[in-house]
């Protein structure tokens, strides 16, 4: 008798691997039927448990290399779509490990630098000893998935032969957290979506169930209570993450794996997205290595966190590249970087990041709201803005972790008075900016204990669209004094965009609200205050004082290649 349930679990199969190899534009799979186990238990330290799924070709060609997918979140149907069947399907036994004691399990006090990491390679240690193992191992996956790749880096064996960290970072926490600011948005979504499969299932929690009262406890003051106002309990990893929110808290060196990749001898591919929040710490990551005297390759994409464009360059890069470290034949010798342009170009071929030969060009904050190539040569009036907490200048796009990442018309936000933009001329030319761009600005402010916010737009003639921006905290013990006697030097964050013949626009402000937390002012602990102080802020732009954009020009590109494989900017 025919099982149905086989039937359509086989019928299934081959819809999600035909949508898969379609939207990810990956190369035909031999074949399309798999092989799962069911989950067997691995031992793990402290009698800990871990459940192992394993997936294979039904008729494998030849030697299987083994891909490990270590995640802290509960198996679902997603996990077989992304997770497993595309590798699968082209040449790799995949296992997939659910760990038990990662963020799933919502201890307070869980530390992944130890935890996952025994759990991790004890796993690694299982697949060593079982019988169908090749001799070839690599790890892939995003996010935090990623990031216990870091935690296990330096202490795996020589038959892991590759490492995929997929849009994460070594120091995962201080994407999140600053001094004296928070990513409000990212660490209240992150920490319901962590908590979603126990209240409402996995299923629920899919489609949106999690965050039906966001927006609730985006609005509590004190912030600490925005999980009180969203599901009416406390989250442990949201109260984790306000409570220690200054990133350069001792608290945070448990989670904090860069420290050890000079000790990393494994071959490592990041695959990193422009608007993604971990962005930054992903390229520190790979000019660590490249200072620790390593090689790693690394591919930027034009999406977003989790979107499909940047999960397909990810898979793609497993399946090609480190299937070339495990044995696997390659069609092409990659480059070392590959960077995809913002604002339509292709993807470019460099030999490391950021590009050699690159020069910083400034473009000064002139009067009436200018920003001009040449620095101004005598007095001009410093430009004021007030800004209230009670109603803060609000989130337009930017790198976030969920929903709302990208880019976005700034046109309406520009309009407040409480936002600062300076504007210039039409380009002459296309222009290339590949690298870190920085702003240094000259102000005062009317109280100690302040933020604002610094964000760099294209101007087109349709509106505004950002590039790239931070939010920097001014405090009372560091430059600038309330005399303007020193400026403030303002990271706002890598990027690779194509301008085109339109203007550059620089836009100053308070902060921005949801992304991070609404700044009630004052130097009191941001996770317990509770007063709404507006402040002012004076910035200067003079012959003394002169604030400036610095952008990065690359003169020389090594090769681009063909736009085929461009990841999506979905």
């Amino acid at each position: 008798m025919v099982d149905v349930r086989e039937v359509l679990r086989f019928l299934g199969g081959h819809a999600v691997s035909q949508v898969t190899q379609r939207v990810m534009r990956l190369p035909s799979p031999r074949p399309r039927t798999l092989n799962a186990t069911r989950p067997v238990t691995v031992p793990a330290p402290g009698r800990r448990t871990i459940e192992a799924s394993q997936w294979a070709p039904a008729t494998p060609e030849g030697p299987l290399p083994t891909l490990l997918v270590a995640t802290p979140y509960d198996r679902g149907p997603l996990c077989e779509a992304l997770l497993t069947r595309p590798y699968t399907e082209r040449g790799f036994r995949v296992v997939l490990a659910v760990l038990s004691n990662s963020i799933k399990a919502g201890a307070p006090n869980f530390s992944p630098a130890r935890g996952d990491r025994e759990e991790v390679l004890a796993v690694v240690d299982w697949i060593l000893r079982q019988q169908w193992f090749d001799g070839s191992l690599a790890l892939t996956g995003p996010s935090y998935l990623g990031y216990i790749q870091w935690t296990v880096a330096y202490a795996l064996p020589l038959e892991v032969k590759a490492l995929v960290p997929q849009v994460t970072s070594s120091r995962l926490p201080r994407s999140s957290c600053g001094p004296g600011t928070i990513a409000l948005d990212s660490a209240l979504r992150w920490s319901l979506l962590v908590d979603a499969p126990h209240r409402h299932g996995p299923l629920r929690a899919l489609l949106g169930f999690t965050f039906v009262r966001l927006h609730d406890g985006l609005k509590a003051i004190p912030i600490k209570d925005a999980d009180l106002r969203s599901i009416g309990r406390r989250l442990p990893h949201f109260q984790l993450l306000v409570q220690h929110h200054d990133g350069a808290n001792p608290f945070w060196l448990a989670w904090d794996s860069s420290e050890q990749m000079s000790d990393v001898t494994i071959p490592v591919s990041l695959v990193a997205a422009w608007f993604d929040l971990f962005v930054a710490g992903q390229l520190r990551d790979y000019e660590k290595l490249r200072a620790a005297g390593h090689h790693p390759r690394l591919t930027v994409g034009p999406g977003t966190h989790l979107g499909i464009g940047t999960l397909a360059a990810a898979v793609r890069e497993t399946i090609a590249w480190a299937g070339a470290q495990c044995g696997h034949p390659q069609s092409r010798d990659p480059a070392p970087v590959r960077l995809y342009m913002l604002g339509g170009g292709d993807g470019k071929d460099f030999d490391q990041w950021p590009p050699a030969g690159t020069m910083l060009h400034p473009w000064y904050m002139r009067a009436g709201g200018h920003l001009a190539a040449k620095p101004p040569h005598d007095h001009e009036p410093a430009d004021l803005y007030r800004f209230a907490p009670a109603r803060p200048t609000p989130s337009v796009g930017g790198p976030l972790l969920t929903r709302g990442a990208c880019r976005h018309n700034d046109y309406a936000v520009e309009s407040r008075s409480d936002v600062l933009t300076y504007t210039s001329a039409p380009l002459s030319e296309d222009l290339e900016v590949i690298g870190e761009i920085t702003a240094v600005i000259w102000l005062r402010a009317s109280q100690p204990g302040t933020n604002f916010f610094v964000r760099w737009h294209d101007r087109r003639p349709t509106g505004s669209r950002n590039v790239c921006d931070a939010l920097v905290r001014v405090r009372p013990d560091r430059e600038p004094s309330p005399n303007p006697s020193g400026p403030v030097r303002v990271s706002l964050g890598p990027t690779a965009n194509l301008r085109r013949r339109h203007r550059l626009r620089l836009q100053v402000s308070g902060r921005s609200y949801p992304r991070f937390a609404p700044g009630v002012g004052g130097d009191e602990p941001l996770a317990d205050d509770t007063v709404l102080k507006p402040w002012r802020h004076c910035v200067f732009h003079d012959a003394d004082h002169p604030s400036a954009l610095l952008h990065p020009v690359c003169p020389t590109v090594r090769s681009q290649g063909p736009p085929s494989d461009a990841p999506s900017a979905r």
